[in-house]
């Protein structure tokens, strides 16, 4: 891994988050657990997102997920984290896409393995989920799993950007000097022709 994926992956690990739940059904415990996680009541939250998670709640899935890849509420386990994050992107939960792809580019708990990073951030930036459009911009720009393309990676820098991105602005800013007109015009259409796909059913 290079100095700079290393710095875009560590500063990805960073942003893991675990996400407001929606409201039906088991998500009641999910938004319970939620609760007591802001709370730093950690071992109540891993009970109740367990509970509604084995229920088939996505977002307790994608949460639980997050307590086990950051060791919230116990010791890390990227196994479990990884099976409860897959369970919530087969649902097409961008947050659990996203963090499938930073263990993939990370190695955790599995081989380092670029193309099954950028596969993930696709699904979730196809979803107009910024940090994973930074995340597969950086790969694009280096050609970490995927061809070297920077045309693609300012497109998809340029959609982060414009929803606050600032890793994604500082980025952008880099890689524009080394597009072609040709280039940036094309990626700017791109990225103003871009629709999101349809999220996570709630």
């Amino acid at each position: 891994m290079t100095a700079a994926i290393r710095n875009c992956a560590f500063a990805l690990a960073a942003v893991l988050t675990i996400t407001t739940p929606a409201f039906a059904g088991p998500a009641e415990d999910a938004a319970e657990a939620f609760t007591a996680e802001q709370k730093g009541d950690f071992p109540t939250a891993y009970r109740l997102y367990r509970t509604a998670a084995l229920a088939g709640n996505t977002y307790a899935q994608g949460n639980l997920g997050t307590m086990y890849h950051t060791g919230k509420g116990g010791p890390k386990n990227f196994t479990e984290a990884l099976r409860w994050y897959t369970e919530a992107a087969k649902a097409n939960y961008a947050d659990s896409q996203f963090n499938l792809g930073i263990m993939n580019e990370l190695g955790e708990g599995m081989k380092q393995d670029f193309a099954a990073a950028a596969k993930w951030y696709r699904l979730a930036a196809e979803q107009g989920y910024a940090p994973a459009q930074t995340a597969l911009g950086t790969l694009y720009a280096s050609g970490s799993g995927v061809t070297p393309d920077r045309g693609e990676a300012y497109k998809w820098y340029t959609l982060a950007a414009a929803k606050g991105d600032d890793n994604a602005k500082r980025r952008m800013a880099t890689i524009a000097a080394r597009l072609t007109p040709e280039q940036k015009a094309k990626a700017e259409k791109d990225a103003a022709d871009f629709k999101p796909k349809e999220a996570a059913k709630k």
